[in-house]
């Protein structure tokens, strides 16, 4: 009923203002055909009694002369002035029939020349009232108005009971079909039957065909969710299983750093470490960070290039254990890799590289340099801008360097290459710096029993001072220096506080070296204070 009552309201006022404004538009061209009409009219009047007027101008006849004029004036003419041409002697100069009223508002004033036999008779003047000729015109179109509007009212009450009927179809069937607790596919079958039955190019079939496409709308996102949930359900699950097996994974590595005949176990812990790190390429879009002290691991790709090439001389400067860089450790040990592969074979026999380090404004600089054949100023150009070339190798195209430039790039650092053909090639890798203080006492936080006793074994064995909790109650920050170097386990699952909360907490208490350990990369975390740096499991003093 409500739907049926908006309808009539809405018809109604859609017939009064299109009924106003076809009438305002007929009634302003009735009026300027009428206006028009007047004037013509008047004017052959006038003309056609030219003669009665000379005849009566010349013998100055002035009441036959007001007699023809009033002849010439009718209803619509409000004012008429006549002026006899001025080679006539007659007084009045000017004859005026009608109210004195031609400079009031809705006058319009029009004037024309009388002639008899190409002879100037006089001028008349014609004021016309369009008030009053509105009027006229208003009572003769009149009935016009009448059968538009019955007219329109009939065309908008039948359309409008149409879509009403419509709508009341479409709140009928949604009722229905919500009692019932119909599928999506349910629904779009209910359609598809009503669509089969409907008459074409119908209001229905338009109806329906909408809801269809509504409906596969429908279908279309929530596939769309559904896939987003999966996937999402996907990769925290493999987040989950790549955080918890880097502590027992740590734990291992650090336990055998120190012994020299476990190969077989280390390189075992090694590929299990490369599957966690892997575990989430497909989910994730960003690299799994970790901080370290890049010197180690270019240690131990320099013993694995001596086994191999027997004849390169590689030497290596020692780098303070304080410095840290922030990479994906995989990435930066086969960036490594591969720069050191590319010096060894541009070099001949007896060939030799040489790695240092340089430490400048919160930059850390790898330097590797060899003596080998060298490469011409405008390949160096082109790789320095990022781009594959090839530099002369067998089978080589500079795609190994791009690779290792472009990972450098996402890092935040650079690679710059400089070399002179016949006497050697220079690489700089500059990364930003992570000084983590080791002459500072280090407190560890964190609930796995097998990660602490890992940090306690590994410090002690480096002589290091460190302070080990199991949970965040058991720390009392009132005994612990400012200065105090915080590891702390992002997952405390007997503690009220998460890790990151309880670092944002040392942050605002004026604590300033804080680590969070965690096997998550730093995108994980939202809202994290960028004082805090994100780290693996393993002790990176």
């Amino acid at each position: 009923m409500k739907t049926l009552l908006r309808s009539i309201h809405l018809t109604i006022k859609n017939v009064v203002l299109i009924t106003m404004i076809m009438m305002a538009t007929v009634h302003t061209i009735s009026l300027y055909k009428e206006v028009n009409f007047i004037n013509s009219i008047t004017k052959k009047t006038a003309q056609s009694l030219s003669n009665f007027l000379e005849d009566t101008i010349e013998i100055n006849d002035l009441i036959d002369l007001n007699l023809l004029l009033n002849s010439i004036k009718n209803e619509n003419i409000s004012t008429l002035i006549f002026t006899p041409a001025i080679e006539y002697n007659i007084y009045p100069k000017r004859l005026q029939i009608g109210e004195n009223i031609y400079s009031a508002a809705y006058r319009i004033m029009n004037s024309f020349d009388i002639k008899n036999n190409g002879h100037a008779i006089g001028t008349f003047q014609i004021h016309l009232d369009l008030l009053q000729i509105s009027k006229t015109v208003l009572k003769t179109n009149l009935p016009l108005y009448l059968i538009i509007f019955i007219f329109l009212i009939l065309v908008f009450t039948i359309s409008h009971f149409k879509i009403a009927s419509t709508l009341v179809r479409i709140s009928s069937d949604a009722k229905k079909l919500s009692d019932e607790e119909l599928s999506l596919n349910e629904i779009e079958e209910y359609y598809a039957k009503l669509s089969s039955k409907s008459s074409r190019n119908s209001l229905s079939d338009i109806y329906i065909s909408v809801l269809q496409n509504l409906f596969s709308s429908f279908r279309n996102n929530i596939e769309a969710d559904q896939i987003k949930r999966t996937s999402n359900e996907r990769m925290k699950i493999a987040s989950q299983v790549s955080h918890d097996i880097r502590g027992p994974l740590a734990a291992l590595q650090t336990s055998l750093g120190n012994q020299t005949n476990n190969d077989i176990v280390k390189l075992s812990l090694k590929r299990i470490e490369n599957i966690a790190n892997e575990l989430l390429d497909d989910q994730r879009t960003n690299e799994y960070l970790e901080i370290f002290n890049p010197a180690a691991q270019i240690f131990d790709i320099i013993l694995e290039k001596k086994a191999v090439h027997l004849d390169t001389t590689i030497t290596c400067q020692d780098l303070s254990p304080n410095l840290h860089i922030r990479a994906n450790i995989s990435n930066f040990n086969r960036t490594i890799s591969n720069l050191m592969n590319n010096s060894i074979e541009a070099m001949a026999e007896n060939g030799k590289i040489e790695i240092s380090f340089t430490e400048s404004q919160g930059k850390l600089t790898i330097i590797i340099s060899d003596n080998g054949k060298g490469m011409s100023p405008a390949i160096v150009e082109t790789l320095n801008s990022g781009k594959s070339i090839s530099s002369g190798k067998e089978n080589g195209n500079g795609i190994g360097f791009q690779s290792s430039y472009c990972h450098i790039k996402s890092w935040g650092g650079d690679l710059k290459l400089s070399s002179t053909e016949e006497v050697g090639t220079t690489l700089e890798i500059t990364l930003p710096l992570i000084v983590v203080d080791c002459d500072k006492d280090i407190i560890h936080i964190d609930d796995d029993e097998l990660v602490r006793m890992t940090w306690l074994a590994y410090a002690d064995s480096k002589n290091r001072p460190i302070h080990s909790y199991s949970s965040l109650s058991e720390v009392d920050l009132s005994m612990i220096s400012k200065d105090s170097v915080f590891y702390v386990d992002h997952d405390l699952e007997n503690d009220q506080l998460t890790g990151v909360e309880y670092c944002q907490s040392l942050i605002e208490q004026g604590y300033e070296n804080i680590f969070l350990s965690t096997g998550h990369e730093r995108s994980h975390f939202q809202d994290i204070h960028p004082k805090i740096e994100v780290m693996g499991k393993k002790p990176p003093f």
